[in-house]
């Protein structure tokens, strides 16, 4: 009988990957599961790179091209203020690529890991994965001023109760700049206050940048990088996937001045990706050394998404059964469905389940992004506007919702 590693049994399949996988064979589904942008218009200027890459497509240096890298660092320099060097950034598999490896060389069994609640999880399962990291240390972050974005008030808290336990290891945190799933996005105020915070407590800060270019009205023109000096233990995850469209060629970036951390995250990305893929790397320089000729199109990729999100807004505003906040930007509308759960349904599951049987339309359930417990993760759903079909999945939801009985 096969033995199979006990890491790999014992954690869970991503919810939302094998909801998309589900509505994938229902061709009459509306799917507005998985996180995908699909109205990117992607710039001229990147395809006739992609069209024009050298081949042989050969093995990239393990953190890209030193060319590249300077490319990158003088575009991030000249947008974000940041003070990067090329030895500052690895290009990664994606942003998560850069998370993974962050993961990997940071936490062992003596370290803690603080992640919002509801956040982007699958950083949780991966340290369970990769590193045998305990769940026990694992620490969900609960915003109490606003209960979808916590703040360093609520940071400081919950480091406040783990040093009590005569914490040993490092203690990181990671969170975003524009929130998955409840869209809403940090100002450059709260992310300075948080970076000073970790400087001054010496924690590890991991700020995910993905849904930098997708705000509805407040520009973000900067990294966690950019009010740190010294950049001990500040990294930042960077990727092209969202603004551009380009989720499935996983164009990201890991990025921190902490000399020491860059020498072990490169070590460890020899072996879990080898190097970055030749096409994300032919993107990366184009954008950094094309960017006028690249940003007009994320503008209208912006603009695209913010008038979806507001068209599903004025679909179910005000309809019985469903309340939600606007959102700040991303590609997101996270619906509060408390009221219809505690009548109809036991939990999220079970009225994603429902939508996808009665009416065609797939919603991510909350506790995707929360413990399994969590009264947010229980009662709230996920719905991508960045989609052609979303005000279809909107017409269909509030249908579903008149009809309740």
């Amino acid at each position: 009988m096969t033995e199979y590693s006990e890491r790999i049994v014992r954690i869970k399949p991503s919810i939302i990957r094998n909801l998309d996988e589900l509505l994938r064979t229902r061709p009459d589904a509306v799917n507005l599961s998985i996180g995908q942008n699909y109205l990117a218009e992607i710039p001229p200027v990147i395809n006739e790179a992609i069209a024009n890459m050298k081949k042989p497509w050969l093995y990239n240096p393990t953190a890209g091209p030193r060319d590249v890298l300077e490319h990158v660092a003088d575009h991030m320099n000249e947008q974000y203020k940041a003070g990067l060097a090329a030895e500052d950034i690895i290009l990664t598999d994606g942003g998560f690529g850069g998370l993974r490896t962050s993961i990997q060389v940071l936490l062992s069994k003596n370290s803690h890991f603080i992640v919002d609640s509801p956040t982007f999880a699958y950083p949780v399962e991966a340290a369970r994965l990769l590193n045998d990291f305990p769940y026990t240390n694992v620490h969900w972050l609960h915003g109490l001023h606003d209960k979808l974005k916590p703040d360093v008030d609520d940071l400081q808290r919950i480091v406040e109760y783990i040093r009590a336990q005569n914490c040993k290891g490092n203690i990181v945190y990671y969170t975003q700049l524009m929130f998955n799933p409840q869209a809403k996005g940090r100002t450059e105020a709260e992310v300075r206050k948080l970076v000073e915070y970790a400087e001054s407590e010496g924690i590890i800060l991991i700020l995910d940048n993905v849904y930098r270019d997708l705000w509805r009205n407040e520009p973000r023109p900067f990294l966690a990088s950019t009010f740190s000096d010294t950049g001990k233990g500040i990294i930042d995850i960077e990727a092209l996937s969202k603004n551009l469209g380009t989720m499935g060629i996983r164009v990201g970036a890991m990025i921190s001045k902490d000399k020491e951390f860059m020498k072990y995250a490169k070590k460890a990305y020899q072996f879990t990706a080898v190097c970055p893929n030749s096409t994300a790397v032919t993107i990366w320089d184009t954008l950094a050394t094309k960017y006028s000729e690249v940003k007009p199109y994320i503008e209208i990729t912006r603009k695209r998404i913010m008038e979806n999100i507001d068209a599903v807004s004025n679909i179910l505003r005000g309809v019985p059964g469903i309340k939600f906040e606007e959102p700040d930007g991303a590609i997101y509308h996270f619906f509060n469905f408390e009221d219809i759960i505690d009548s109809h349904f036991s939990n999220s599951i079970e009225l994603s389940e429902a939508l996808i049987k009665e009416v065609g339309v797939g919603l991510v359930p909350g506790v995707a992004f929360t413990e399994p417990h969590d009264p947010i993760g229980l009662t709230y759903l996920r719905l991508n506007a960045a989609h052609k079909d979303a005000v279809e999945g909107a017409k269909r939801l509030r249908t579903f919702l008149e009809n309740l009985k």
